[in-house]
């Protein structure tokens, strides 16, 4: 439930405030595994980034993360990561009053391909007229489609 407010970075301050208290409690124990799925993943990757010298292992499956940041030409999405990283992520939460709209994610991974996302589903749309309105619209269809 969401708290009036709150933003995610107050969320992720709050999770490495978390973890130094757990470190605090156990000096000898070996740091804390990390575990998000999906968003969660990149969530729990925002906490290892900001204090890595508090967080162990992290295990991100699922999460829309850029595996292939490093190699040059492999992918359009890399070059998104130009265009603040992290940071639009965190101001639209906080335009949001701590909401981020999943429909910010789904948009970049359509950008995935973008022949796709610009041609192929507009195509499929008009070329289908009478029965492809609610395909367009459903992320099935390769991506939540705009009208």
């Amino acid at each position: 439930m969401p708290v009036t407010g709150q933003t995610l970075a107050d969320v992720r301050d709050a999770e490495v405030h978390f973890l130094a208290t757990i470190r605090q409690m156990h000096p000898d124990a070996p740091k804390p595994i990390l575990i998000g799925n999906c968003q969660g993943g990149w969530a729990s990757m925002l906490v290892a980034a900001t204090s890595p010298e508090l967080a162990g292992p992290v295990i991100i499956n699922g999460a829309p993360m850029s595996y292939w940041a490093g190699n040059l030409g492999a992918n359009p999405m890399r070059y998104l990561g130009g265009f603040g990283g992290a940071l639009p992520a965190v101001m639209m939460a906080d335009l949001g009053d701590g909401l981020f709209d999943g429909a910010s994610l789904v948009s970049n991974f359509e950008n995935l391909n973008p022949a796709n996302s610009l041609f192929e589903k507009y195509y499929h749309l008009y070329a289908n007229i009478d029965t492809s309105l609610s395909d367009f619209l459903s992320s099935s269809a390769g991506g939540v489609g705009f009208i």
